[in-house]
């Protein structure tokens, strides 16, 4: 689905302006959505989207000609001014062959691989001979659903040492075929899907070596990829059949600890070890950094990486461990909120937290705000609660108790379209939808963990430490997910944000102990005990249960 010469045929092809005024050609796809052709097209970075809820509005585009009506619900996000223009929800409407329409999607040509990372010493392995002009590199990948973070780690000649030199992030490229693990699955059902999702990632990592930084004018030889990913993104990068994945009984596609080959990447890839249908080789890589750190007396712990899916371990020992995985959906991410957005994305002007003071509420935020991350919102929640002006089931408190909370009832709070919101200022606004939002993460993480605590025949007291990776374990303020009743109360003060885990024991793998981290990761993947929460029959109304700010 790559753009095309202006002699295709016009009337087979949709046509998109971008912001610079340049016209793309399309091909349609019979059934597709204009935002899925579009942000899969490979010529746009696709946003962080809300799998068509109609909720986020990132895919507003302006239709040009065969302008579609618009719904209740775009009236409502687009508002009367924008809707005239011709501007309407792109997930909402179907592409049709002689479509225009315009954009201001960011092109692929304007966007960055990476960002400059201060060297540190990295662990590497004498590679094979190098010249000065030719330097060698190692690449490692945490592919996630949402986000591609990765890091290249070169030989440093003199040293025969090993040295981050980049690192950077980038928007999954698949975004455009959903926000979540099952919509991905869904889509790469369908043979023509994969091969794109495979193709997509390709060009992706590929954009990375581009950018490298040179030595002496030479690009590095890349030796190594190490890419630690969930089952799905695996498959879809290994270009597998998902069905296993698709429907219970579920089946894993592939168990990694192996190097593929894969066509396009010059280098052989290394994906670790994979546990069960949905705790993948990211968590694998991780826990396998976390087991070489921790000494003896740190067990029991827990380990949660909040993504989209949350996978959870809770470890009684080295040789001993229990894991799980359930649905989170993307509101961590940022994504599927009305104002929310990736914490990565204009991270100067995304507010990332709140704080509660005598004045009011204020955000944390280096300049005027587009947007809230998913953290961001939890420390809002948070602090309403504080003030009395959210009760724990998530609802609004009309007239609150404390003079705090009946000012700020009175200055924010109003009705909205559908049902009440409080205002915020800068054209931000926390709406009853996006507190369900959190109510549901919150539910599932709780869920997890009190389902691994009984597996294990322990209580929340004996675990002596709470370590988070993903989304919520690089921005998360331990009060707040606490006060939420994400961890059980007192568990604040034993909890680790671990940044991107997955990313690290990637590096490892490529390094000076690649083998011990591989094997450590392998043997941990084959002994893990899962415990299946989704499949039980009571596990909805246990869900339904936990759809409360407390644990």
């Amino acid at each position: 689905m790559n753009a095309v010469s202006s002699n295709f045929p016009p009337d087979s092809t949709l046509s998109v302006l971008d912001r610079h005024g340049a016209i793309h050609a399309i091909p349609v796809v019979p059934g597709q959505s204009v935002a899925r052709l579009v942000y899969t097209s490979g010529l746009f970075e696709p946003p962080p989207l809300c799998n068509g809820l109609g909720r986020c509005g990132r895919c507003a585009m302006r239709f040009t000609s065969m302008i579609p009506p618009p719904s209740l619900d775009e009236q409502h996000i687009l508002g009367p001014e924008r809707i005239a223009a011709g501007f309407r929800l792109a997930c909402r409407h179907t592409a049709l062959p002689g479509m225009n329409v315009e954009t201001d999607a960011l092109p692929i040509a304007d966007t960055k691989a990476f960002q400059d990372a201060h060297s540190i010493p990295g662990r590497g392995t004498p590679p094979r001979a190098q010249t000065a002009a030719c330097p060698l590199a190692r690449l490692a990948v945490d592919l996630g659903t949402t986000s591609l973070q990765w890091s290249a780690l070169y030989k440093e000649p003199q040293t025969d040492e090993w040295r981050v030199r980049a690192s950077g992030a980038m928007m999954n490229p698949q975004m455009g075929f959903g926000a979540d693990v099952m919509s991905r699955i869904a889509a790469a059902l369908v043979p023509q899907n994969r091969d794109r999702m495979r193709a997509l990632t390709v060009a992706a990592l590929n954009r990375i070596l581009s950018a490298l930084p040179t030595a002496h004018d030479a690009r590095p030889q890349i030796e190594e990829w190490c890419v630690a990913a969930n089952p799905a993104m695996t498959g879809t990068l290994l270009c597998f059949d998902m069905s296993g994945l698709a429907a219970a009984p579920y089946k894993l596609p592939y168990a990694g600890n192996r190097e593929e080959h894969i066509d396009g990447l010059a280098a052989p890839v290394y994906f670790p070890a994979q546990a069960s249908p949905f705790v993948g080789g990211d968590i694998s890589a991780g826990i396998a950094d976390l087991l070489d750190r921790l000494p003896d007396r740190e067990f029991p712990f827990l380990y949660a990486d909040m993504g989209t899916n949350g996978e959870f371990v809770l470890a009684l020992s080295r040789e001993l461990s229990f894991s799980a995985s359930v649905p989170m959906g993307p509101a961590l991410e940022g994504i599927g909120l009305a104002h929310g957005r990736a914490a990565t994305k204009d991270a100067p002007r995304t507010i990332t937290a709140f704080s509660l003071t005598p004045s009011g509420i204020e955000a944390v935020c280096a300049a005027p705000p587009l947007g809230i991350s998913g953290t961001g919102y939890l420390s809002l929640v948070h602090c309403l609660l504080r003030a009395g002006l959210l009760d724990r089931d998530g609802r609004f408190i009309r007239n609150p108790a404390s003079p705090l909370g009946a000012r700020l009832a009175r200055q924010g709070l109003t009705d909205a379209q559908d049902g009440p919101a409080f205002l915020l200022g800068d054209g931000l606004a926390l709406y009853a939808r996006d507190i369900e939002e959190m109510l549901k993460v919150k539910a599932a993480f709780s869920l997890a963990v009190t389902r691994l605590l009984d597996a294990a025949g322990i209580e929340a007291s004996a675990v002596r430490g709470w370590h988070a990776a993903g989304a919520m374990g690089s921005h998360v303020n331990p009060a707040d997910i606490e006060a939420l009743g994400f961890l059980p109360p007192g568990a604040g003060l034993r909890f680790h944000a671990r940044g991107d885990m997955a990313l690290r024991g990637a590096q490892n793998m490529l390094g000076k102990r690649a083998e011990y981290y591989r094997e450590t990761a392998a043997r941990w993947a084959q002994r893990t005990r899962l415990v299946e929460l989704t499949a039980r029959p009571e596990m909805l109304a246990d869900f339904a249960r936990r759809m409360r700010f407390a644990f």
